[in-house]
């Protein structure tokens, strides 16, 4: 439903409750307020998400990266207003019960693209380049999601396809100059 309204910052308790077939103040038996609720229903998506992209992929690193950042991208264009909700109005706030343990979805992202990169790496560089392909993969969802991209779904992970290579032979170009000029 969060994708219906494009976030949670367009809900009301009242058109949740007219589409739930219920009193607004039923929902209150349930959550103490609507921040409550959309805390709620961000840590359930990210939940949902780490489920869906755990999956173990065979192949080099890139092609793992790559299989990853298409799973990704899958998951947020069926579900774009989850992916407005925890980027854009930041609903993981420190301190609610339901969010311990939980990792905010551009910190997942550049730890998991950290992990697959990091054998072998100055960590720097590492976390560098995670946050690199980030912000590249970022860019290219939100244009997507808001409707300013050029071009459809397909040809938009292609692009993030062709990109995130690039991306990752340069690190790997890197990596070769930096031991080079190390020794």
């Amino acid at each position: 439903m969060v994708g219906e309204f494009g976030g949670g910052s367009n809900i009301t308790l009242r058109e949740l409750a007219r589409r739930l077939e219920c009193a607004h103040t039923s929902i209150y038996n349930y959550f103490a307020t609507l921040d409550t609720l959309l805390d709620e229903a961000a840590a359930e998506s990210i939940r949902r998400m780490r489920e869906k992209l755990v999956q173990q992929v065979e192949g080099s690193c890139s092609e793992t990266i790559i299989n990853y950042t298409q799973r990704l991208f899958d998951y947020i264009a069926g579900h774009k207003g989850e992916y407005i909700l925890l980027w854009f109005e930041g609903r993981l706030r420190s301190g609610s019960a339901s969010h311990r343990g939980l990792v905010r979805p551009e910190k997942l992202f550049i730890a998991s693209i950290a992990a697959l990169l990091g054998t072998g790496t100055d960590e720097r560089c590492v976390q560098d380049a995670a946050s690199l392909l980030q912000c590249y993969f970022h860019g290219e969802v939100s244009k997507y999601v808001f409707g300013a991209a050029e071009c459809g779904k397909d040809e938009i992970k292609e692009r993030i396809k062709r990109n995130t290579l690039m991306i990752l032979e340069s690190i790997q170009c890197t990596k070769k100059i930096t031991k080079r000029t190390q020794h």
